[in-house]
């Protein structure tokens, strides 16, 4: 049930009741979540607390949609990697900005 991830989410009673209040208590709850806290609201820390709830037919029911989501996020950067120019950004110019090449003789 949404209201007890909430809880274990640490929402405080009136957040809760609010929640209620929408017509997707569940979706507002997650985007809440994601919204409050920047780096720990991930799908690994969701499936760590519907575990921790026993709920087992939420992490079947979910599975093959996140396999997917994963397939199509490497994939996706796979694309990107292949699309990336050879050179660094870090290079600006080709000019020598040192004075190496100064002085060397052959003999």
């Amino acid at each position: 049930d949404w209201a007890t991830l909430a809880e274990e989410l640490g929402y405080e009673y009136l957040e809760i009741k609010h929640f209620e209040t929408q017509r997707d208590p569940t979706g507002h709850l997650l985007d809440d979540w994601q919204a409050r806290s920047s780096s720990g609201a991930t799908v690994g820390r969701l499936l760590d607390l519907l575990r921790l709830l026993g709920r087992q037919d939420i992490l079947t029911d979910l599975g093959p949609s996140i396999d997917e989501n994963c397939k199509r996020y490497l994939q996706k950067k796979q694309q990107e990697e292949s699309e990336r120019p050879v050179q660094v950004p870090a290079v600006d110019s080709s000019f020598p900005r040192t004075s190496e090449m100064q002085g060397i003789t052959t003999q």
